[in-house]
């Protein structure tokens, strides 16, 4: 049986606890297989900023290293929310559609300093399947972490141009 992931790519789909290779179909559609069977399956959608790892200072240090100060990696995403939703299903032949929504930030309102749970895991019309907990919720730890991420990159940009900066006024002048 295939399962359908609509309009995201970066989730992670679990069935029985063992992540399921997801293959690209078309330009916004990604698939994974789950073995035929009777009666009923569950699968696992998670998605976690990078800035959640256990290794993340490790990786955002390297990449800052190869991007060169960072001015040529990829910035971390305002986007800090997490997602671990679970899809009940029975299955069939026909395909199951599942289409993850991704509300804008600037869209959603802050309530007392965290924007409320967004829900971003819908199924197609007629589909039997019943969805358990199918929403964004902040990462509060992620976003302290990007604050984090950015607030030493440039600081540490400022110390090695003032360093540059220092050593060649210092070798012109004692030549």
């Amino acid at each position: 049986m295939k399962i359908f992931l609509e309009n995201r790519s970066d989730e992670a789909v679990y069935y029985e606890g063992k992540r399921l290779p997801l293959k690209k179909e078309n330009k916004t559609t990604y698939s994974a297989e789950i073995p035929d069977g009777e009666g009923e399956a569950e699968i696992r959608i998670v998605r976690r900023s990078e800035l959640s790892d256990k290794f993340w200072a490790l990786f955002a240090l390297l990449f800052w290293v190869i991007g060169i100060m960072g001015f040529f990696t990829p910035r971390y995403s305002k986007d800090t929310d997490a997602l671990d939703c679970k899809v009940r299903f029975t299955r069939r032949a026909e395909p199951l559609y599942t289409l993850l929504d991704k509300v804008p930030l600037k869209r959603r309102k802050v309530v007392r300093g965290m924007p409320p749970p967004v829900s971003c895991v819908r199924l197609r019309v007629g589909e039997t399947a019943q969805t358990i907990e199918p929403l964004y919720v902040p990462d509060e730890r992620a976003a302290r972490r990007r604050k984090k991420y950015k607030l030493f990159s440039w600081l540490a940009r400022i110390v090695l141009i003032a360093l540059i900066i220092f050593l060649a006024v210092y070798f012109t002048v004692n030549g």
